[in-house]
């Protein structure tokens, strides 16, 4: 029953249904900035490495393992 004619009539579940939406647009927009400003450290890391390798300071087998093990952190 709607009082001096307010509301759209969904109730409870329609406050809840738009707090979840809310909630998941925020955690969502989250998300997803984290991840943009994370893949430029990734390319960091990965300029770094190669840098090491052409000025002699790493081997071309360390230089392959590092990388597995960076393309492995980027992966989880």
């Amino acid at each position: 029953m709607h009082m001096f004619g307010y509301g759209f009539g969904y109730g409870w579940v329609g406050m809840l249904l738009n707090m979840l939406f809310w909630v998941f647009l925020f955690v969502g927009l989250i998300f997803l900035a984290n991840r943009i400003t994370n893949k430029d450290d990734e390319n960091i890391a990965f300029k770094i490495l190669d840098e090491k390798l052409a000025s002699g300071e790493i081997t071309e087998a360390e230089y392959k393992h590092k990388r597995d093990i960076l393309k492995g952190a980027q992966k989880g």
